[in-house]
């Protein structure tokens, strides 16, 4: 947005991107999250190893994922560093491979920490036939000690242009807890602990 007869200034307002998109299908009944903590669970930790598990990164930035034994058991542990310099889409990443998706699930659990406050981004990338993969997210608030979190797949939105407005679970093929500059500045560096992360269903 800019002021009128303002050539060659600063802009008044910058935002971030904002979509217009068709009308998709009502979102289903939501499910409270003791219905969900009854119901069937997946784990997607064995609790001794991080089979399974990858890190991701783009070319500059660092991302190493491995197994934080503790005195109460083992965590996923991610140590991200975002290249500094300008924000131009850093990101360090732990992935979780879904092989044969994610379509009896409702939501997926984990408890989470960091070394401070920060906001991750839950993601799903799914496979989309004739096209890249395509991702859904869901913001998540860490603090620095261990919370319970609870992400239905439901509440998770577009990341960029997708062919649907929610995840097409029958697809999902990993599950990713993303430090980007969407909500942690160039150069950053730190380490998250993930646990029991696990799939539920009502």
């Amino acid at each position: 947005i800019r002021r009128p007869n303002s050539v060659g200034m600063p802009a008044w307002v910058t935002s971030n991107p904002i979509y217009v998109r068709k009308a998709g299908p009502a979102a289903p009944a939501s499910v409270d999250d003791a219905e969900l903590r009854g119901g069937k669970g997946q784990p997607l930790f064995d609790g001794s190893s991080t089979n399974g598990w990858s890190h991701e990164s783009d070319s500059t930035s660092l991302a190493v994922v491995d197994l934080a034994k503790l005195a109460d058991g083992a965590r996923v542990r991610l140590r991200y560093g975002l290249a500094g310099g300008s924000a131009v889409g850093q990101f360090s990443a732990a992935a979780v491979a879904t092989a044969t998706g994610v379509d009896a699930a409702d939501a997926v659990a984990f408890t989470i920490r960091a070394e401070g406050p920060m906001r991750i981004s839950l993601q799903v990338r799914a496979e989309v036939a004739g096209s890249p993969p395509e991702r859904w997210e869901k913001s998540v608030y860490v603090d620095t000690t261990e919370q319970e979190r609870i992400v239905r797949f439901a509440d998770m939105t577009p990341v960029g242009v997708t062919h649907e407005p929610r995840p097409p679970k029958a697809n999902v093929r990993a599950i990713m807890f993303v430090v980007d500059t969407t909500n942690t500045r160039p150069g950053a560096s730190g380490r998250l602990w993930i646990g029991n992360p696990r799939l539920l269903a009502r």
